[in-house]
């Protein structure tokens, strides 16, 4: 696709803050990302190990075993 979004630096800013500022949060054992994207945004996925207490950024979090996963979305 178009990599023009990730020469950005502004927008590997946010992306990189997202997943930083999510991690730090996490019980810091687990962190997958998934990055994906699509014709007129970018999606990030992240999934962290949690004790759910933690976590109290209130973006699209669902909680499901002992994970926790944030979709973020970014426009392009």
């Amino acid at each position: 696709g178009n990599d023009s979004f990730f020469k950005d630096f502004n927008n590997c800013d946010k992306i990189i803050n997202t997943i930083s500022n999510f991690f730090e949060q996490s019980d810091k054992t687990y962190l997958e990302i998934k990055l994906i994207e699509y014709g007129t945004y970018v999606q990030l996925d992240l999934f962290v190990e949690s004790n759910f207490d933690k976590i109290n950024d209130a973006t699209n979090i669902d909680y499901f075993d002992d994970y926790a996963h944030l979709r973020k979305i970014f426009d392009k």
